[in-house]
């Protein structure tokens, strides 16, 4: 369980800010739940009186394992923004380990904003250890509908401590 809150004052107008969260944490399940407020006025560093921002965050998810090789969670998010209007997003992640040195992973988005159409968005791919403290991967984005249309990345990456490279196509 946890509980934050925070007061800003900027040109003479005071903000607030609340978070109060819950997290259960077991074998092979865990659940999570978030409520996240702030005012019209609530400015930090990042985020001025006049900038948009949600004011109202509410955000449930769950996630189990099965077994040790993979794992499956949901997550539902619901967010009220002070200018842009609310939206709905509903997310489905998946992570197999396929060897000890290499994982798939896979998301898929589902975004519904109160004026715009449907957004929907896909992200996939896999992770392996190429030798000790190397790792490479190669993963693929796609996203359709909304306000932004089609498009997507193909994208592979190597990395060690000493060098990262990066290899992208977008379309």
């Amino acid at each position: 369980m946890g509980a934050a809150a925070a007061a800003s004052l900027q040109k003479h107008s005071a903000g607030t800010a609340a978070l109060l969260s819950y997290s259960y944490v077991g074998r092979p399940l865990l659940v999570q739940l978030g409520v996240r407020y702030q005012s019209n006025e609530y400015a930090n560093l990042g985020l001025t009186q006049t900038s948009d921002r949600q004011r109202l965050d509410l955000t449930a998810s769950t996630a189990i394992a099965i077994g040790r090789l993979a794992n499956f969670s949901f997550q539902f998010e619901r967010a009220v923004s002070r200018d842009s209007g609310w939206f709905n997003r509903l997310t489905l992640q998946c992570n197999r380990t396929i060897t000890r040195w290499a994982y798939a992973f896979a998301t898929v988005n589902n975004t519904y904003w109160r004026d715009y159409p449907v957004e929907y968005s896909t992200f996939f791919g896999l992770s392996f250890s190429v030798a000790e403290r190397t790792t490479a991967g190669a993963s693929r984005t796609d996203h359709w509908g909304g306000q932004a249309g089609r498009g997507g990345t193909t994208q592979a990456t190597a990395s060690n401590p000493c060098r990262w490279v990066r290899v992208s196509d977008t379309e």
